[in-house]
């Protein structure tokens, strides 16, 4: 566990562009120091790799689904999806105080990492190791989705709690 408590980093962001070894680098050190990464798998659509940094292996990608439990039109797709989690129509804050709805993998991610730091609150001291495959052990698998688009399935919150390690 790192020393400054850190257990669980969101990567809401992403780019098509080809990562800077600064960043590979930064991604590979909190791994190390045992911090569980969760990343945006990013907007491209259907013909759209996962992004960086969620393609990283470290990184746990998350892609989007919409209301109706099928992969949002703009979330990339492709074997580095580890899950899938509500990311379309969301409500978020705005500048001003005010909310607007928003959509991206980068609104989906956050659900994996609240759920996570949900888990490491009730089974504290779980390496990240044990929280990932928790995760995708307790996801449903959701027939209407592609596998190379769902990784191991929609985020199950209630299941990952319920259920032991």
């Amino acid at each position: 566990m790192p020393a400054q408590g850190c257990e669980i980093v969101n990567l809401s962001f992403g780019t098509d562009r080809r990562a800077s070894e600064e960043l590979a680098e930064a991604i590979r050190a909190l791994e190390k120091a045992g911090i569980l990464l969760v990343g945006a798998a990013g907007n491209d659509g259907r013909g759209g790799a996962v992004d960086t940094p969620g393609k990283y292996p470290e990184v746990l990608a998350v892609a989007a689904i919409n209301r109706r439990d099928r992969l949002a039109r703009f979330s990339s797709r492709g074997p580095e999806v580890d899950l899938v989690a509500p990311g379309a129509g969301l409500f978020s804050l705005a500048p001003g105080g005010r909310f607007c709805r928003m959509s991206g993998t980068s609104m989906a991610a956050p659900h994996v990492t609240a759920a996570a730091a949900m888990l490491l609150s009730v089974r504290p001291g779980l390496y990240p190791a044990a929280v990932r495959a928790h995760l995708k052990h307790t996801a449903e698998w959701l027939p209407q989705i592609h596998a190379s688009a769902q990784g191991a399935g929609l985020l199950r919150a209630d299941r990952l709690l319920r259920e032991e390690p």
